[in-house]
């Protein structure tokens, strides 16, 4: 059998902690619980709003990447022996790539709008 040291608990030196003045969590009234619950309930949905906007944003700002990484670019490249279906290829690639910028654009300034101005005004 080992015997182990257990911590014994401290206890407060000094004055009394003051009351809280406003109720909280299970003390509160319960009409004052409600409304607490209504605020929380009201930042839970306003972060989730927030991270959908983000993840939204983001997925537009890889589908671009993607794009990017499609354009035609000079230097080796192994293309097909018909020259008209490369260009046709080489088009649509570019033609993707400019779509997804104008989502990711559009977007981007909608987010924009949805900022207050005067914190957008200092970033």
């Amino acid at each position: 059998m080992v015997l182990r040291d257990t911590p014994v608990p401290q206890r407060r030196v000094g004055p009394p902690l003051p009351k809280r003045s406003e109720p909280r969590g299970h003390d509160a009234a319960p009409g004052q619980q409600v409304e607490l619950d209504a605020i929380g309930h009201l930042h839970k949905l306003r972060t989730e709003s927030e991270f959908e906007k983000l993840r939204d944003l983001w997925r537009c700002v890889a589908s671009l990447q993607a794009a990017y990484f499609g354009l035609p670019n000079q230097g080796f490249v192994l293309a097909f022996a018909d020259e008209s279906l490369n260009k046709k290829l080489r088009i649509q690639a570019s033609f993707d790539f400019s779509k997804r910028l104008s989502e990711t654009f559009e977007i981007w300034s909608r987010e924009l709008l949805s900022i207050p101005a005067d914190i957008a005004k200092t970033a």
